[in-house]
């Protein structure tokens, strides 16, 4: 890390206000795949909604065509 002294701190404007912001966000934690189960949590096809992705934790689905 670089010394405090050589740190340059820029002031920027928000893009948009804050009431739009926290709204967004509640929205995208509302949508979140790990609050939110997986669309297939039951099926005909063995182990659906039982293997995860390792790298993301989201549900493995299958996809055809």
């Amino acid at each position: 890390m670089k010394p405090v002294s050589v740190i340059v701190t820029v002031p920027v404007p928000p893009i948009i206000d804050r009431k739009t912001f926290e709204a967004v966000q509640k929205l995208l934690k509302a949508r979140n795949p790990k609050v939110i189960p997986a669309r297939v949590i039951s099926g005909p096809t063995m182990l659906t909604g039982l293997i995860h992705c390792a790298k993301c934790g989201e549900a493995m689905t299958i996809r055809t065509g």
